[in-house]
């Protein structure tokens, strides 16, 4: 979902020649991955020595 989230706001920004500026979704999506993506690592992790 991030990924997709930049692609399409760095080709618009290309396109369209924008200055880049703040973004609320991309905080919170950058603030939610921090959170979140250590808990599915460690997660997979315990998966993995089951």
């Amino acid at each position: 979902m991030l990924a997709a989230y930049v692609i399409v706001e760095g080709g618009s920004s290309l396109i369209g020649g924008g200055e880049p500026g703040c973004s609320t979704v991309g905080s919170v999506l950058l603030d939610a991955s921090v959170v979140i993506m250590p808990l599915l690592a460690g997660a997979k992790k315990r998966v993995g020595m089951a």
